[in-house]
């Protein structure tokens, strides 16, 4: 499903692995009857399209594999290779190291900069202004900075 010649996903669906028993796999959370044919498993990455807001948080393993998921989707969502997307990608490298799965329902990102630096931060955080909202931004051209909140928790990456 993640080849681009493959747009229409079928009855794509996010599952737990519960256990394995020579070739059968037992699984939970599997919406389909029984007797459906399986055609394809994949295990599930964090780039991947998947419309939940349970997924689980698996992160890269690797800081450069970490680094290159988030500038090829900053890319993708911003569609300019400023210096701002690069503050942006280093920024979501920290945030992510402390405050886990940017993504999080619960985590809350004030963007103060510029309208790139803003709009790459939302994109990679998938952070909205509504629906909860959990992203809020204000303009200013002599500073750039990010504040990302958890209950309980609060980080300010600045430039400097």
């Amino acid at each position: 499903m993640r080849a681009p010649h493959r747009p229409n996903p079928i009855a794509l669906c996010l599952v737990h692995l519960d256990s394995i028993e020579g070739n059968n796999l037992k699984l939970s959370g599997l919406d389909a009857i029984n007797g459906t044919p399986v055609l394809d498993i994949k295990s599930y990455y964090e780039q991947d399209i998947i419309f939940s807001p349970d997924t689980p948080y698996i992160r890269p393993f690797h800081p450069v594999m970490r680094r290159n998921i988030f500038l090829k989707e900053a890319l993708a969502h911003h569609q300019e290779a400023c210096p701002n997307l690069h503050l942006a990608v280093r920024m979501v490298l920290i945030a992510g190291e402390f405050m886990g799965h940017l993504n999080s329902r619960d985590l809350n990102l004030t963007v103060i900069g510029s309208a790139c630096l803003a709009d790459t931060l939302q994109g990679l955080s998938r952070a909205r202004l509504v629906n909860p909202p959990r992203f809020c931004y204000e303009e200013n051209k002599a500073v750039s900075q990010s504040i990302w909140q958890k209950p309980g928790r609060r980080l300010t990456i600045t430039l400097r």
